[in-house]
């Protein structure tokens, strides 16, 4: 039985993978259904913000791949260290600032357009980004591999959270509603609070960090026998991973924001941004799907595998889940006939989220074991997160202009 000591460590990591994850992107997701209705956007509303989240991650993928540019070669390792720990400390208080913002001042308008709630998703996309191309990887190469799973950890328990409390929430009900949104961000604020004072501790004591960086072997870093036998035996390749994860990680975070408002709509047979059934839909298809994100990574702990058969089936089931997402937006009448066309729309929603993560999840994992040096599993890392930012940058930039112009439209 672990010590509390350890236990203590990893919960100090969890909550550090809490404050500098998507915890303000995940809060305002949750909270689409209430500024689909308070908002003149409406149902376009989603769209609008998932273009601005994706133009601040593309300028901030942009400005580290300019540092790096410009310290190559002549940044010593104590330099990068001490680079990434200051990242850590600037976007945990981002994070809480974000929050504490939302929590008071979500409802500013200038124009009739949601100001404060466009620029907090921008710099919550912002916190996201960097925690993929610089917390996880700088955590990667100088803690144990159980830490860096308690900050994976806390990432995803952010999304849980997020959904739990918008379905406890029930903002749909009119005056009914549990607690307000400015509660559902001061609880988020709260944390992100706790997450400054974790890093505090673990940055000032070095807690579970090793100060240099090690070139260790790969019979150092492999925690599972049967699962590194399983890379050399019927393993999918990183090329092959690629080709499957992208186009259903475009589909899940790219396009499926901006479309599962109209789908929603199309479901409830109204396009009125104040519609009850239309709300209610949208709300649990979100919130589930959010829960769905820490379950999809714990299932990769407890059953991983890297077999192409397999993860080409899990790729076909995510693609026919999105496929019918699609089908209700175009008003499929086998669907929308059936009295529990919302649940279809739920369901499918939540298990493209869920096979999306898992494929993510299995695709990090299979660049730890294929590859023996950390710097060879931190460049390849951050090439998986450059190029699933790219591309959705760019998917979502199309389907905004698609909707835009009303080729995608609620009718």
């Amino acid at each position: 039985m672990p010590s509390r000591a350890i236990v203590a460590k990893h919960v100090l990591f969890a909550m550090v993978g809490m404050g500098s994850g998507w915890m303000t992107s995940d809060a305002i997701w949750a909270q689409n259904p209430t500024f689909v209705k308070r908002f003149a956007a409406g149902l376009h509303l989603p769209s609008y913000l998932a273009i601005t989240a994706q133009t601040l991650s593309a300028a901030t993928i942009l400005a580290l791949m300019l540092h790096k540019v410009f310290r190559r070669g002549s940044s010593q390792q104590g330099e990068e260290s001490s680079f990434h720990r200051r990242v850590i400390w600037a976007i945990t208080c981002l994070q809480f600032v974000c929050l504490a913002v939302l929590a008071f001042l979500w409802r500013a308008t200038l124009y009739s357009w949601p100001i404060v709630l466009f620029i907090t998703t921008g710099f919550g996309q912002v916190i996201g980004v960097s925690n993929s191309i610089v917390v996880l990887p700088f955590i990667s190469t100088r803690c144990t591999s159980n830490v860096v799973s308690s900050v994976s950890t806390g990432v995803q328990l952010s999304s849980m959270m997020a959904g739990l409390l918008g379905i406890a929430q029930q903002p749909t009900q009119g005056t009914d509603e549990a607690f307000s949104t400015s509660v559902f961000f001061m609880i988020f604020a709260a944390i992100a609070g706790l997450s400054i004072c974790s890093w505090s501790y673990v940055s000032g004591t070095n807690l579970g960090i090793d100060p240099t960086v090690s070139e260790k072997p790969l019979t150092d870093v492999v925690e599972n026998g049967a699962e590194a036998d399983e890379v050399s035996d019927g393993a999918i390749s990183i090329g092959g991973m690629y080709a499957i994860l992208l186009p259903l990680d475009i589909a899940a975070w790219g396009i499926a924001p901006s479309i599962l408002p109209f789908a929603a709509g199309a479901v409830a047979g109204s396009c009125d941004s104040t519609n009850e059934e239309a709300l209610q839909t949208l709300r649990y298809a979100i919130s589930l799907s959010f829960v769905a994100l820490p379950i999809a990574a714990f299932t990769t702990a407890i059953l991983p595998t890297f077999r192409k058969w397999v993860l080409a089936a899990m790729f076909c089931v995510g693609v026919f889940a999105f496929a019918v997402e699609l089908s209700i937006l175009m008003h499929a009448t086998f669907i929308l006939e059936l009295s529990w066309a919302p649940s279809v729309l739920i369901v499918s929603h939540f298990v493209m989220r869920f096979i999306d993560t898992y494929l993510m999840t299995t695709a990090f994992r299979l660049i730890t074991y294929k590859f023996s040096l950390t710097v060879d599993k931190r460049r390849h890392s951050e090439k998986l997160g450059l190029v699933i930012s790219i591309c959705g940058f760019l998917s979502t930039l199309t389907l905004f202009l698609l909707i835009h112009e009303k080729v995608i439209r609620c009718e």
